[in-house]
């Protein structure tokens, strides 16, 4: 198998899951949430291509220079440690629902 064969069979494997991932997460939403779908979903779509798009050139990235795998794990945590220290500091839990509010056990 050439390598450009293995990346694209992995690249396409990956968009395969991210359409069922991204299709079981928004059904979620929706239903048992209530968060309003809005906007175009070719719009949608097109994000989730562009951002897979963006975390497989990361990972290519990450991957391509080291020599061992302990190597690419080092680097791997490296790109992931700001998300473990500081994943909600993006936004306030105050703008959550209230029924999210409730099932956390905050009151508004």
């Amino acid at each position: 198998m050439k390598r450009w064969q293995l990346l694209a069979a992995q690249v396409l494997a990956r968009l395969v899951f991210l359409a069922l991932e991204v299709t079981l997460l928004v059904a979620f939403a929706v239903f048992a949430l209530d968060v309003p779908m809005r906007g175009r979903s070719s719009a949608f779509a097109v994000v989730c291509l562009v951002g897979a798009g963006a975390f497989v050139g990361v990972g290519l990235l990450l991957a391509a220079r080291p020599k061992t795998v302990e190597g690419v794990s080092g680097l791997m945590n490296l790109a992931m440690f700001p998300m473990w220290i500081a994943p909600g500091s993006s936004f306030r839990s105050s703008a959550f629902r209230s029924r999210l509010n409730r099932s956390c056990g905050r009151s508004r």
